[in-house]
């Protein structure tokens, strides 16, 4: 019997973004830091937060879902009912096309904010 994944509420939501928008600030921080030698603050406002990663996390999971409870669950169920080799090799591609979707959506998010500020 297949388990159904549970979706999380509101709040989990906003601790996801809240969490992720904080690391993406960190990991900004850092990265100029260690890049151009002095600290700039890379938040949004007056807060230490990068809001792009947290609208794209919220994004991606609401688009597309998680790759085995999202959009493409249907065909991992399919896909279980392969031969050893090709569930193996299905799988594989799965994970390929759900990390390319998955990338795309921050990609286009960013040129969108790059082209309007």
């Amino acid at each position: 019997m297949e388990k159904i994944e549970k979706r999380p509420g509101y709040y989990d939501l906003v601790i996801l973004f809240v969490l992720v928008s904080f690391l993406g600030w960190c990991m900004e921080t850092i990265y100029f830091r260690i890049r151009w030698g002095s600290f700039s603050d890379r938040g949004f406002l007056m807060l230490p937060l990068c809001t792009i990663y947290g609208f794209c996390i919220l994004a991606v999971y609401l688009l597309i879902g998680t790759p085995r409870g999202g959009r493409l669950r249907t065909l991992f169920l399919q896909a279980r009912q392969l031969p050893a080799p090709l569930r193996i090799m299905a799988s594989i591609g799965l994970y390929a096309i759900y990390f390319l979707a998955a990338a795309l959506i921050p990609t286009v998010a960013e040129f969108f904010v790059a082209l309007f500020f």
